[in-house]
């Protein structure tokens, strides 16, 4: 079952909280399971994972957040509803998830989504997360770091009423605004954001859970 993946994923951080080139049993578990399943974020992406570890640079990772403790203070809202769901049909890890509910108007088109500040975490390379729209396909995550630059990419193949595991590479997001020095050097500030124009078919509220988003980092 997919539910086998999370902790597949535990087991790796749990080698000094990092992805090491030497955990060949590690490294082989995800890809057999990204091959059983086939998630909808796609081989390729989950394989730069494996193979950015294989290539000697390990990764050590960094929970952004787990889900479980919800705090309004870590959170812009910006419009959207945020609360944190313990119902566990809607749990992908732990006794909880993060609900957001995106009121999307076509009239308004516009970015919309709440933002996770003070995140300070540096030499960001992967952002990991799970994800289960209740009907949208889409989602997209933007990382602002302290200078201003800020990274975002378009995941639109979410398979909507299941979970989602979404791995991008930062080095393949795209530069939507340019900082003082105009390099992505650190993560300061995550995103996730709608927009009415990409996939919605009519105005009003859509859910989202998201769980467990953590983020590597050089080590």
């Amino acid at each position: 079952m997919d539910d086998d993946l999370p902790a597949v994923l535990q087991r790796c951080r749990r080698v000094g909280e990092i992805w090491e080139s030497s955990t060949e049993k590690c490294r082989e578990r995800v890809m057999n399971k990204s091959i059983k399943f086939g998630t909808t974020v796609g081989l390729a992406l989950l394989f730069a994972v494996v193979g950015l570890a294989g290539s000697g640079a390990p990764l050590r990772t960094e929970v952004i957040d787990d889900c479980e403790r919800f705090s309004i203070g870590n959170w812009w809202i910006a419009g959207t509803e945020m609360s944190v769901e313990t119902s566990p049909e809607l749990v992908r890890e732990g006794k909880g998830s993060l609900k957001i509910v995106y009121p999307v108007d076509l009239k308004q088109r516009k970015w919309i989504g709440p933002t996770k500040h003070s995140v300070n975490m540096k030499k960001p390379k992967q952002i990991i997360f799970w994800v289960r729209p209740e009907e949208s396909t889409y989602i997209a995550p933007q990382l602002i770091d302290s200078d201003g630059t800020q990274l975002g990419m378009d995941v639109a193949d979410l398979k909507p009423g299941k979970w989602n595991l979404v791995i991008i590479k930062v080095e393949d997001m795209g530069m939507s605004k340019k900082g003082k020095d105009g390099v992505f050097s650190d993560l300061k500030r995550l995103t996730f954001a709608v927009h009415a124009a990409k996939g919605f078919a009519e105005s009003r509220d859509y859910i989202y859970y998201f769980d467990n988003i953590v983020m590597l980092t050089d080590k």
